[in-house]
């Protein structure tokens, strides 16, 4: 999934997409949620971050994905 937005975004944003949703060093969240391994708790602290990050990418759409016609 990463791969196929990596030439359309910023370095940055790609890094924090990998990190967050795909990447086992981290919160791996995507995968986390999908199998209900995580607590309530957490599932609440990451959900509010994912939600910001979501609102992240529809405000700054021009500077995050410079590449996009």
């Amino acid at each position: 999934m990463i791969a196929k937005v990596r030439p359309l975004g910023n370095d940055d944003i790609i890094e924090e997409l990998d990190s967050f949703l795909v990447n086992n060093s981290n919160v791996n969240f995507r995968n986390e949620v999908l199998h209900g391994l995580l607590e309530t708790t957490l599932v609440h602290k990451y959900g509010l971050y994912a939600w910001w990050l979501c609102l992240k990418l529809i405000l700054k759409t021009k500077l995050i994905f410079p590449n996009i016609k």
